[in-house]
């Protein structure tokens, strides 16, 4: 072999070996940002269900909190607007990772409440 073969093979190996340290990187990122989505969907679901088990009726407006999930801090915006039809309320949830940051999840329902 000469010295040009062996510097060619040599920028091969390099370059599939740098490739398989991009897609090693790729998959980390996205196995990261999967974990936050599927956290942030139990985030979501836990927030609904607590709405939904309510037996007194909930405050109109906005709320937001904080909620941690699988030792991930989560933060909540909880709208909840009347509909204009008897008894029934819209309750919108969005969870973020970060106060202001980009929503996760979110999830939109009706609830009847007794309104005495």
């Amino acid at each position: 072999m000469t010295l040009v073969e062996v510097l060619v093979a040599l920028a091969i190996v390099s370059a599939v070996a740098a490739s398989i340290m991009v897609l090693i990187a790729q998959n980390t990122r996205f196995v990261a940002a999967s974990e936050s989505q599927l956290l942030a969907g139990i985030a979501v679901d836990k927030v609904l269900v607590d709405a939904l088990a309510r037996v007194d009726n909930l405050d109109r407006g906005v709320d937001q909190e904080e909620v941690e999930v699988g030792g991930h801090v989560f933060f909540v915006t909880k709208t909840v607007t009347d509909l204009g039809v008897e008894k029934l309320v819209r309750i919108d949830i969005a969870v973020s990772d970060r106060e202001g940051g980009q929503t996760l999840a979110s999830t939109t329902t009706i609830k009847s409440e007794d309104r005495s």
